[in-house]
């Protein structure tokens, strides 16, 4: 166990490292056309999206910096269709990856696609957090993205009864209730963005969050684990012989945001 655990702080340490390496990247521009690699666009992993497709996820891999989101997959974390719909859950699943930057994509009943690209993990906080790579976008009509604008740091707010992206003087840019249920979208001093959908106040019928997953992390850490199963011996085997696979496919959280 000693020798897993420190292999586990090396690999966190890297990790860190490498993160750090690559977060000094400009902001893209709202209007900057990128040409889109094929061959490295992310797999999505973990699940089934009712709300993604091929075009949305090139949108979105266009709207970060290629610096940083080439090696990434997006990773399915939390699905109201697959876990249900409420806040205090998804607090609960997203506590697994806690500095992780995440996707926020929303359907509602208008049959309007939008949400937030956040800096940090959702999560139940005291005061507002995050960065100001945090943003908000929408596929209506069009897709757009909507960048923090400098005029206060309102990025994220976990509260028990409700989450938001972007506020100021009462607005909030996206706001969802904690039955994952209702929400709002208003313009807001953070962002400076629109209404996101046809009206203000929507109900959610889909709700997805995507973390994205280092499939160059992920290989190194199943292959170390693999390759010191022999140490280990039989601690760390079931009852049926068969090695543990939370050894196998361990995913320590990433340590530093994107950006």
């Amino acid at each position: 166990m000693p020798l897993i655990e420190a292999i586990r702080e090396i690999l966190r340490a890297v990790y860190h490292v490498m993160i750090i390496h690559h977060s000094a990247v400009s902001l893209p521009e709202d209007d900057e056309e990128e040409s889109v690699d094929e061959t490295n666009m992310p797999e999505l992993v973990g699940g089934t999206s009712v709300i993604l497709n091929d075009q949305r996820v090139k949108d979105l891999y266009k709207a970060v910096p290629r610096q940083v989101s080439v090696g990434y997959n997006y990773e399915l974390v939390y699905a109201t269709h697959r876990d249900g719909f409420s806040l205090l859950n998804l607090y609960g699943k997203m506590a697994e990856f806690p500095e992780s930057p995440v996707w926020l994509l929303i359907r509602d009943n208008h049959r309007c696609v939008f949400g937030a690209y956040l800096s940090e993990s959702i999560k139940e906080s005291k005061n507002f957090y995050g960065s100001g790579y945090t943003f908000l976008f929408s596929w209506h009509p069009h897709f757009r993205h909507f960048h923090w604008q400098g005029d206060n740091d309102f990025y994220m707010n976990g509260q028990r009864d409700y989450f938001s992206v972007g506020s100021g003087d009462g607005q909030f840019g996206l706001w969802l209730d904690g039955d994952l249920y209702r929400g709002r979208s208003q313009e807001c001093k953070t962002f400076r963005n629109p209404v996101l959908t046809k009206e203000e106040d929507f109900c959610i019928v889909d709700l997805e969050v995507w973390r994205f997953s280092d499939n160059v992390e992920d290989f190194c850490i199943a292959s170390l684990m693999t390759c010191t199963s022999d140490v280990r011996g039989s601690k760390d085997e079931d009852e049926a012989g068969t090695m543990s696979p939370s050894y196998l496919f361990y995913h320590p959280p990433i340590t530093k945001s994107l950006y």
